[in-house]
Parts: structure tokens; C-alpha cells; sequence
């Protein structure tokens, strides 16, 4: 029976794993030269070495394979347990396909955090099939992984985003790249904890470009200094609390929570939003466009969709906010944006008035409500 028996292949496949390993970094860059995609790796952009390494975890099989209750265990490099899985039979025969899609959630996106400074992660894994199935027949087999080490600021925020009980995972991968945690929501959220000596104009690039693909799939992303964090950890997690559950929006980017007035350099603007209609070859939808008025010009400052169906007051007024960013700040509160968006589906235009932010103002938060 192909679940329980294992090829030669398959068995030289296993024993030559990790035989004749080059240096780390060496190993590291023909990993990520082959993974799918050309997997980046956000947290090593500055110095791979220093937050990201392989590693090699076994997987060992516990109990017999007629034994209702055998298990696949996962172990780290020094034996340390890092997660159990069943194997799961269905009349007499090994559930292999149930198996390995259980092996591979967890190593993708599982919760395998030893003594909360280390995850392992493996986000395309060849050969996983006879991997698994040599464990299954000579009892233990081992994959290369990597070993993402966790920063002080992503320990303190994991450890307060689940007091908080919002649901996250940590080392997602999105598109080419991996982000430090992912909150779910009305909207994905993805977020990176960046240090202080990162915030180069390089890393900034870097930042910036991995925002804008984000924000393409519909996600949100921020960054955040892990001084920040470590600093204001329940101003940063209220945040993210309201974000995520769309009573509150935050442009993309830069997320802090420090308090600071919109000072004299900030002037009262005037924004109209026009909602027109859209044929495209395979669709028809409704686009908002919105421009800055003043009394001698009218400047565009960009479109957004009109979301529909569920979430729609939510969506719209982070898309909104989104497209204002450093320039405009108009509210914080879901609220004041489903009073637009209702103005817009009744009368097919609206006007707000907004905060025009000066570049040295750009970013600042403040507990003012919006205007209309």
C-alpha cells in the first residue's frame, strides 16, 4: 500500500538530506534562489544572517501505524517539541493527503514559536510527500526549514495583540515577500516591526514598494519602530484593534501612536468626491473620484472604488483614507466616511472639508473628529 510503503527513492531521498552542507549563508541563498516565486524575506533586507537561518526539524512518528492514536511529532534541532499531529486512518488506511496538509499549514503559517524567540517556517517544501511517508515507515525523517529569530518589539506585540484576543499569525508569507504578522479582520492586516537603524532611504524604498504590492491585493500593511512599540505598546494594539475591526481607519504605511496636534502649518481644504460609473470589457463599476477645490482650481487627487456588500462602510473609508495618507486628514472614526459614502449613493457627489497636512505635519495623529 503506497501509504505505508516507501520507495528506494524515497528512502535515499531522506538520508541524503542536509548530507554535505555549505556555510549558512550559502545555504540561504540557494534556498531562496529556488524557492517558488523567488520568496523575499522582509526581515533580512538589512542583514540576513542575523534574522533568518536554516535550520533542519524531524518529524518522527510516535505509536504504530495500526494504532489509532499515532502521531507525527515535530522537533526542533535540539529535540525541543514544536507541534503533534495525528496521523488520522479511514478504514485501515493512512489518511497521507489529510497529513500532509496539516504538516504544510503548520510550517507555513502554524504557531510554532519556541520559548517565544524563534519560528520556523517553510514556505514551499519539495518532496514533502516522500519526506512524510519515509517517516511514516522508518519512523523519523527531517526537512530544512527556515528559523526566523523574533525581535524584542515582535515578542512584545505578539504577546499583547493575544491578550487582547485579536487572531494573528506570525512570519506570513504574502506574495514574494514575508511580513511579521498577519491580524485578520474585516480586512487582512499585515504588519512588520522594523528597528530604528533600518529607517535608511533604501529600506524605506523597500517598505514602500512592499506596501503598494500589498495594498494591490487588497490587504492593508504597516511598519512599525520597534521603539515604538516597545514604548507604546497599548496605544499601538488600540490601534490595531479599531483598524481591524473597521470602527477606525489609519493610512497605510507608518503606523504611531504618538499624539500630536494638527499644528498652524495645516490649513482647512475644501475635497469633492464624484461618483460616475465604469464599463470595463468584463464589468461595470461604480469609481469615486475625489479632487482638491479651491477657489481658482480644481487638482485630482485620485480614484477609488465604491465597495459594495458587506464591510462596504469600512472598506470605503479606509480606501479613502488610504488615498489621503500624508496629505489630508479628514477623521480616524468609520463613522464620518459612511456619511460620505451615503451622500454619494443618494445625490452623486459630496464636499468635506479636511485638514491639509504640511510635509513636517504629515503623519500626525489627532483625537479631532472629522467636518463635514
Amino acid at each position: 500500500m503506497r501509504n505505508e510503503v516507501i520507495s528506494h527513492r524515497d528512502q535515499e531521498h531522506s538520508d541524503n538530506l542536509g548530507s554535505q552542507e555549505p556555510a549558512k549563508a550559502s545555504i540561504l541563498r540557494s534556498l531562496e534562489t529556488n524557492i517558488e516565486d523567488k520568496l523575499k524575506h522582509n526581515t533580512s533586507l538589512v542583514d540576513e544572517d542575523r534574522d533568518v537561518e536554516v535550520a533542519k526539524i524531524k518529524l518522527v512518528r510516535v505509536g504504530s501505524l495500526r494504532d489509532s492514536r499515532c502521531m507525527v511529532m515535530m522537533l526542533n534541532e535540539t529535540g525541543e517539541e514544536l507541534a503533534r499531529i495525528p496521523v488520522g486512518m479511514l478504514d485501515g488506511r493512512i489518511r497521507l493527503r489529510y497529513l500532509v496538509k496539516n504538516i504544510r499549514r503548520i510550517l507555513r503559517s502554524g504557531e510554532i514559536i519556541v520559548d517565544g524567540e524563534y519560528v520556523y517556517r517553510a514556505f514551499h517544501i519539495h518532496g514533502i510527500v516522500g519526506i512524510i511517508v519515509t517517516c511514516l515507515s522508518v519512523g523519523v525523517s527531517s526537512l530544512e526549514v527556515f528559523k526566523y529569530r523574533l525581535s524584542r518589539g515582535e515578542v512584545e506585540l505578539a504577546r499583547a495583540l493575544k491578550k487582547e484576543g485579536l487572531g494573528f499569525k506570525q512570519k506570513v508569507r504574502i506574495g514574494h515577500y514575508v511580513a511579521d504578522f498577519k491580524i485578520s479582520g474585516v480586512r487582512d492586516i499585515f504588519i512588520d516591526v522594523v528597528r530604528e537603524g533600518d529607517g535608511d532611504s533604501k529600506r524605506a524604498m523597500e517598505l514602500q514598494d512592499k506596501m503598494e504590492k500589498i495594498l494591490k491585493r487588497d490587504y492593508l500593511y504597516y511598519w512599525i519602530l520597534e521603539e515604538e512599540v516597545l514604548s507604546n505598546i497599548h496605544e499601538i494594539v488600540k490601534l490595531l484593534v479599531g483598524v481591524s475591526s473597521g470602527s477606525k481607519v489609519y493610512p497605510a504605511g507608518i503606523l504611531t501612536a504618538k499624539r500630536l496636534r494638527v499644528d498652524e502649518n495645516s490649513i482647512n481644504t475644501t475635497i469633492e468626491l464624484r461618483l460616475r460609473k465604469e464599463i470595463l470589457p468584463d464589468e461595470k463599476r461604480r469609481v469615486v473620484d475625489v479632487y482638491e477645490v479651491s477657489r481658482y482650481m480644481i487638482k485630482s487627487v485620485g480614484s477609488i472604488r465604491l465597495p459594495q456588500g458587506a464591510n462596504k462602510y469600512a472598506r470605503f473609508s479606509q480606501d479613502l483614507c488610504n488615498l489621503f495618507g500624508d496629505s489630508y486628514f479628514y477623521s480616524f472614526d468609520t463613522a464620518w466616511y459612511k456619511r460620505i459614502y451615503s451622500r454619494l449613493v443618494r445625490f452623486g457627489k459630496a464636499r468635506i472639508m479636511v485638514k491639509k497636512l504640511a510635509p513636517d505635519s504629515s503623519r500626525m495623529l489627532v483625537e479631532d473628529g472629522g467636518q463635514r
